[in-house]
Protein backbone atom coordinates (compact mmCIF):
# COMPACT_ATOMS: atom_id res chain seq x y z
CA UNK A 1 0.00 0.00 0.00
CA UNK A 2 2.29 2.92 -1.44
CA UNK A 3 1.49 6.62 -1.75
CA UNK A 4 4.03 7.33 -4.11
CA UNK A 5 3.57 8.82 -7.53
CA UNK A 6 -0.54 9.10 -7.19
CA UNK A 7 -2.39 11.63 -8.89
CA UNK A 8 -4.74 12.39 -5.94
CA UNK A 9 -7.20 14.45 -7.77
CA UNK A 10 -7.45 12.47 -10.54
CA UNK A 11 -8.20 9.88 -7.68
CA UNK A 12 -11.21 12.21 -6.16
CA UNK A 13 -12.69 12.20 -9.50
CA UNK A 14 -12.58 8.32 -10.04
CA UNK A 15 -14.01 7.94 -6.45
CA UNK A 16 -17.31 10.60 -7.38
CA UNK A 17 -17.87 7.75 -10.73
CA UNK A 18 -17.61 4.68 -8.78
CA UNK A 19 -20.08 6.15 -5.57
CA UNK A 20 -22.44 7.13 -8.79
CA UNK A 21 -21.95 3.36 -10.22
CA UNK A 22 -22.54 2.05 -6.91
CA UNK A 23 -25.85 4.05 -6.64
CA UNK A 24 -29.19 2.63 -6.18
CA UNK A 25 -32.62 4.36 -5.62
CA UNK A 26 -35.56 2.71 -4.29
CA UNK A 27 -37.40 2.26 -0.91
CA UNK A 28 -35.22 1.80 1.82
CA UNK A 29 -36.21 -1.56 3.66
CA UNK A 30 -36.18 -2.01 7.86
CA UNK A 31 -33.97 -4.52 9.30
CA UNK A 32 -33.78 -6.11 12.43
CA UNK A 33 -29.80 -6.27 12.45
CA UNK A 34 -28.19 -6.54 16.18
CA UNK A 35 -25.19 -4.70 16.77
CA UNK A 36 -21.68 -6.30 17.68
CA UNK A 37 -19.05 -4.89 18.23
CA UNK A 38 -16.07 -5.43 15.57
CA UNK A 39 -18.59 -6.00 13.12
CA UNK A 40 -19.39 -3.83 9.56
CA UNK A 41 -22.72 -2.45 8.40
CA UNK A 42 -23.86 -1.93 5.11
CA UNK A 43 -26.68 0.61 3.66
CA UNK A 44 -27.82 3.11 1.78
CA UNK A 45 -28.64 7.14 2.72
CA UNK A 46 -28.97 8.97 -0.74
CA UNK A 47 -28.83 5.52 -2.43
CA UNK A 48 -25.36 5.63 -2.10
CA UNK A 49 -22.83 2.95 0.38
CA UNK A 50 -22.47 3.51 3.57
CA UNK A 51 -20.53 1.23 5.86
CA UNK A 52 -20.07 1.71 9.57
CA UNK A 53 -18.08 -0.18 11.93
CA UNK A 54 -19.15 -0.63 15.23
CA UNK A 55 -16.71 -0.34 18.05
CA UNK A 56 -18.49 0.00 20.88
CA UNK A 57 -22.26 -0.44 22.41
CA UNK A 58 -23.29 1.36 25.65
CA UNK A 59 -27.11 0.94 26.08
CA UNK A 60 -29.01 2.30 23.07
CA UNK A 61 -25.95 4.26 21.71
CA UNK A 62 -23.48 2.45 18.94
CA UNK A 63 -20.02 3.80 18.58
CA UNK A 64 -18.79 3.49 14.75
CA UNK A 65 -16.13 4.30 12.94
CA UNK A 66 -17.26 5.12 8.72
CA UNK A 67 -15.20 3.12 6.52
CA UNK A 68 -14.56 4.03 2.78
CA UNK A 69 -13.13 1.59 0.12
CA UNK A 70 -11.37 4.10 -1.27
CA UNK A 71 -8.05 3.82 0.72
CA UNK A 72 -5.82 5.44 -1.77
CA UNK A 73 -7.00 8.85 -0.77
CA UNK A 74 -6.59 8.26 3.39
CA UNK A 75 -5.60 11.14 5.52
CA UNK A 76 -3.48 11.47 8.54
CA UNK A 77 -6.60 10.78 10.29
CA UNK A 78 -7.37 7.12 8.38
CA UNK A 79 -5.84 4.24 9.07
CA UNK A 80 -5.74 1.61 6.83
CA UNK A 81 -7.14 -2.16 7.77
CA UNK A 82 -7.82 -5.00 5.84
CA UNK A 83 -11.68 -5.99 5.52
CA UNK A 84 -12.97 -8.55 2.86
CA UNK A 85 -15.78 -7.48 1.04
CA UNK A 86 -16.79 -7.51 -2.84
CA UNK A 87 -15.51 -3.89 -3.48
CA UNK A 88 -12.43 -4.23 -1.93
CA UNK A 89 -9.71 -6.06 0.70
CA UNK A 90 -8.36 -2.88 2.10
CA UNK A 91 -10.23 -0.27 3.36
CA UNK A 92 -9.55 3.23 5.78
CA UNK A 93 -11.04 3.94 9.25
CA UNK A 94 -12.14 7.20 8.94
CA UNK A 95 -11.70 8.67 12.65
CA UNK A 96 -12.47 12.08 11.51
CA UNK A 97 -16.06 11.46 10.82
CA UNK A 98 -16.67 8.82 13.80
CA UNK A 99 -19.03 9.14 16.04
CA UNK A 100 -22.52 7.91 17.76
CA UNK A 101 -26.39 7.12 17.17
CA UNK A 102 -28.96 5.45 18.29
CA UNK A 103 -29.41 1.67 17.37
CA UNK A 104 -32.63 2.44 16.50
CA UNK A 105 -30.72 4.19 13.31
CA UNK A 106 -29.13 0.64 11.69
CA UNK A 107 -32.72 -0.93 11.91
CA UNK A 108 -34.69 2.32 10.80
CA UNK A 109 -32.01 2.19 7.00
CA UNK A 110 -31.83 -1.60 6.58
CA UNK A 111 -28.07 -1.74 7.67
CA UNK A 112 -27.23 -5.06 7.49
CA UNK A 113 -24.07 -7.08 8.66
CA UNK A 114 -21.36 -7.71 5.84
CA UNK A 115 -18.65 -9.12 7.88
CA UNK A 116 -15.89 -8.07 10.98
CA UNK A 117 -12.28 -6.99 11.16
CA UNK A 118 -9.62 -8.64 13.13
CA UNK A 119 -9.68 -8.85 16.44
CA UNK A 120 -6.13 -7.16 16.91
CA UNK A 121 -7.52 -4.36 14.79
CA UNK A 122 -10.65 -3.73 16.56
CA UNK A 123 -8.61 -3.51 19.74
CA UNK A 124 -6.14 -0.88 17.80
CA UNK A 125 -9.00 0.88 16.59
CA UNK A 126 -10.56 1.21 20.22
CA UNK A 127 -7.46 2.54 21.68
CA UNK A 128 -7.52 5.17 18.73
CA UNK A 129 -10.87 5.85 19.17
CA UNK A 130 -10.68 6.59 22.82
CA UNK A 131 -7.54 8.45 22.54
CA UNK A 132 -4.89 6.28 24.11
CA UNK A 133 -2.65 6.00 21.28
CA UNK A 134 -2.49 7.14 17.83
CA UNK A 135 -2.73 5.63 14.90
CA UNK A 136 0.68 3.83 13.72
CA UNK A 137 2.69 5.70 11.32
CA UNK A 138 3.01 3.20 8.53
CA UNK A 139 -1.26 2.19 8.95
CA UNK A 140 -2.18 6.06 7.93
CA UNK A 141 -2.00 8.13 5.12
CA UNK A 142 -0.29 11.43 4.11
CA UNK A 143 -1.47 14.74 3.81
CA UNK A 144 -4.77 16.78 4.72
CA UNK A 145 -4.35 20.66 3.62
CA UNK A 146 -4.15 19.87 -0.08
CA UNK A 147 -7.31 20.64 -2.19
CA UNK A 148 -7.98 16.59 -3.36
CA UNK A 149 -7.93 15.53 -0.18
CA UNK A 150 -10.02 18.32 1.27
CA UNK A 151 -12.70 17.73 -1.35
CA UNK A 152 -12.68 14.09 -0.60
CA UNK A 153 -13.61 14.27 2.75
CA UNK A 154 -16.11 17.36 2.18
CA UNK A 155 -17.74 14.02 0.10
CA UNK A 156 -17.40 11.85 3.06
CA UNK A 157 -19.02 14.79 5.86
CA UNK A 158 -21.83 15.06 3.69
CA UNK A 159 -22.38 11.35 2.86
CA UNK A 160 -22.47 10.84 6.53
CA UNK A 161 -24.09 14.18 7.66
CA UNK A 162 -27.63 12.12 7.88
CA UNK A 163 -26.44 9.99 10.63
CA UNK A 164 -25.47 12.87 13.07
CA UNK A 165 -28.62 14.63 12.27
CA UNK A 166 -30.61 11.37 13.16
CA UNK A 167 -28.18 11.45 16.01
CA UNK A 168 -29.05 14.89 17.02
CA UNK A 169 -32.91 14.79 16.33
CA UNK A 170 -33.45 11.68 18.39
CA UNK A 171 -32.11 12.64 21.73
CA UNK A 172 -34.67 11.48 24.51
CA UNK A 173 -34.09 14.14 27.17
CA UNK A 174 -34.48 17.57 26.13
CA UNK A 175 -31.94 18.52 29.23
CA UNK A 176 -28.79 16.61 28.06
CA UNK A 177 -27.09 17.25 24.61
CA UNK A 178 -24.62 14.72 23.63
CA UNK A 179 -22.72 16.91 20.46
CA UNK A 180 -20.93 13.90 18.02
CA UNK A 181 -17.85 13.08 18.86
CA UNK A 182 -16.85 13.92 15.23
CA UNK A 183 -17.07 17.59 15.60
CA UNK A 184 -15.18 17.70 18.88
CA UNK A 185 -12.21 16.15 17.43
CA UNK A 186 -12.53 18.60 14.18
CA UNK A 187 -12.96 21.38 16.90
CA UNK A 188 -9.84 19.79 19.14
CA UNK A 189 -7.62 20.47 16.29
CA UNK A 190 -9.02 23.53 15.46
CA UNK A 191 -8.10 25.30 18.97
CA UNK A 192 -5.30 26.73 20.80
CA UNK A 193 -3.30 24.78 23.30
CA UNK A 194 -5.11 24.27 26.60
CA UNK A 195 -2.98 26.01 29.24
CA UNK A 196 -4.40 25.64 32.69
CA UNK A 197 -7.64 23.90 33.25
CA UNK A 198 -10.68 26.38 34.13
CA UNK A 199 -13.38 24.66 35.95
CA UNK A 200 -15.21 27.45 35.13
CA UNK A 201 -16.33 30.16 33.36
CA UNK A 202 -19.03 32.81 32.26
CA UNK A 203 -20.82 33.03 29.08
CA UNK A 204 -22.93 35.34 27.35
CA UNK A 205 -25.44 33.59 28.18
CA UNK A 206 -24.37 32.16 31.94
CA UNK A 207 -22.60 30.07 33.02
CA UNK A 208 -20.31 26.66 32.36
CA UNK A 209 -19.09 24.11 34.77
CA UNK A 210 -16.44 21.26 33.62
CA UNK A 211 -17.41 17.82 35.49
CA UNK A 212 -14.33 16.10 35.31
CA UNK A 213 -15.28 12.66 36.64
CA UNK A 214 -18.42 12.52 33.98
CA UNK A 215 -16.35 14.29 31.11
CA UNK A 216 -19.58 16.82 30.74
CA UNK A 217 -20.18 20.38 30.76
CA UNK A 218 -22.84 22.04 32.82
CA UNK A 219 -24.47 25.11 31.30
CA UNK A 220 -26.01 27.10 33.96
CA UNK A 221 -28.57 29.93 31.95
CA UNK A 222 -29.23 33.32 33.11
CA UNK A 223 -32.41 33.50 35.07
CA UNK A 224 -34.16 36.05 32.60
CA UNK A 225 -33.14 33.44 29.88
CA UNK A 226 -35.01 30.22 31.79
CA UNK A 227 -38.52 29.55 29.89
CA UNK A 228 -37.95 31.30 26.70
CA UNK A 229 -37.48 29.80 23.30
CA UNK A 230 -33.89 28.45 22.55
CA UNK A 231 -31.72 27.38 20.04
CA UNK A 232 -28.10 26.33 20.96
CA UNK A 233 -25.27 26.17 18.46
CA UNK A 234 -22.08 24.16 17.88
CA UNK A 235 -19.25 25.68 15.35
CA UNK A 236 -17.97 22.72 13.30
CA UNK A 237 -15.34 24.38 11.08
CA UNK A 238 -16.95 27.50 9.97
CA UNK A 239 -20.51 26.24 10.01
CA UNK A 240 -22.72 26.82 13.03
CA UNK A 241 -24.28 22.95 13.97
CA UNK A 242 -27.63 23.14 16.14
CA UNK A 243 -27.31 20.77 18.63
CA UNK A 244 -30.15 21.62 20.87
CA UNK A 245 -33.79 23.40 20.97
CA UNK A 246 -36.32 24.29 23.33
CA UNK A 247 -37.65 25.72 26.33
CA UNK A 248 -34.61 26.52 28.44
CA UNK A 249 -34.05 25.18 31.50
CA UNK A 250 -32.12 26.25 34.09
CA UNK A 251 -28.96 23.83 33.09
CA UNK A 252 -28.28 21.61 30.08
CA UNK A 253 -25.30 19.24 30.12
CA UNK A 254 -22.90 18.49 27.13
CA UNK A 255 -21.67 14.88 27.78
CA UNK A 256 -18.35 13.38 26.55
CA UNK A 257 -16.79 16.40 26.21
CA UNK A 258 -13.16 16.80 26.69
CA UNK A 259 -10.99 19.00 28.77
CA UNK A 260 -9.39 21.36 25.38
CA UNK A 261 -12.83 21.36 23.83
CA UNK A 262 -14.47 22.97 26.84
CA UNK A 263 -11.52 25.45 27.77
CA UNK A 264 -12.81 26.89 24.30
CA UNK A 265 -16.75 26.92 24.63
CA UNK A 266 -16.80 30.68 24.34
CA UNK A 267 -15.50 30.18 20.84
CA UNK A 268 -17.54 27.02 20.13
CA UNK A 269 -21.32 27.94 21.51
CA UNK A 270 -23.74 30.94 20.82
CA UNK A 271 -27.20 31.03 21.86
CA UNK A 272 -30.02 32.80 19.26
CA UNK A 273 -33.24 33.62 21.43
CA UNK A 274 -36.77 33.93 19.98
Amino acid sequence: MEFKNIRFKELVEQYKQLLNLLKEEGKVKRSETSIEEGAVYEGKLGGFPIFLLAVRKKGELVYFVPLSFMWELATRVDMLIEFSHPLREVWIAQFDLSSQVQESFFKEFGFKKVGKVKDEDLKLIKEIYERKREIPKGRKGRGYEDEAHQEFKEIEYQRHKPIYNYFLNNLQESSTVLIPISFIKESETKLRAAGAIRHIFNLSFGRAIYLKDESSAELLFKRELIGKFGELYFKKGNEWVLIWQGEIPEKLIIREITPKVFQGLKELLKLEIE
